[in-house]
């Protein structure tokens, strides 16, 4: 358990220092030492501990979906326990459009990779698919200054069939949207405007 000063719990120390032993024994006890398996996992995804992933993975019993979207919108960690996460999954029950929703808020690098390299994956993706403000996910990323995810969709709209032009509840594109956010973002808008 965290002491009140939020100092680091066992099993964050072992997986920082890498201590598979240390590691193994904490984990195969876990309910006695009641470990939160999940929080357990975000840990080591964050220290990139692959052997403590997998013995999550095969021996845990938790809401993967739910993991594998804390992994997907961490900074830190990398593809390689991502892969085992979807090795390990059903590909029809992985929610790819709650993916698409992290990716369009934040511009991360793995979710576009993880995108482009799991077809499977990506042919669940309604890329059309319009929230309560008729926006899709296009609007969301260049709304958000993502330029990168933006970019992204541009370059994958033909093969993802995506309407760029589609327009919101206002009668707005997604580049009408990037062209208001250049006001902060200014490289954005004209990035945007070349590549549609």
């Amino acid at each position: 358990k965290r002491l009140q000063d939020q100092s680091p719990t066992a099993f964050e120390i072992a997986c920082q220092n890498k201590q598979e032993n240390v590691t193994r024994y904490l984990l195969e006890n876990a309910s006695i030492l009641k470990l939160n398996l999940a929080t357990c996992f975000r840990q080591t995804y964050i220290n990139g501990n692959i052997f403590v992933a997998e013995f999550i993975i095969n021996n845990a019993s938790f809401d993967f979906n739910k993991v594998l979207q804390g992994a997907c919108f961490e900074k830190e960690g990398g593809m390689e326990i991502i892969h085992l996460l979807i090795g390990k999954m059903d590909i029809e029950k992985i929610d790819a459009n709650a993916i698409l929703k992290i990716a369009c808020h934040r511009d991360l690098w793995k979710v576009k990779r993880l995108l482009m390299e799991n077809s499977s994956l990506t042919s669940k993706i309604n890329f059309n698919e319009k929230d309560e403000n008729g926006q899709s996910a296009f609007h969301i990323v260049c709304k958000n200054g993502n330029t990168g995810f933006a970019e992204f969709l541009i370059e994958k709209s033909k093969e993802f069939e995506i309407d760029l032009n589609a327009q919101d509840n206002q009668g707005m594109t997604g580049f009408h949207l990037a062209c208001k956010k250049s006001q902060t973002l200014p490289d954005q808008s004209r990035r945007l405007r070349i590549l549609g």
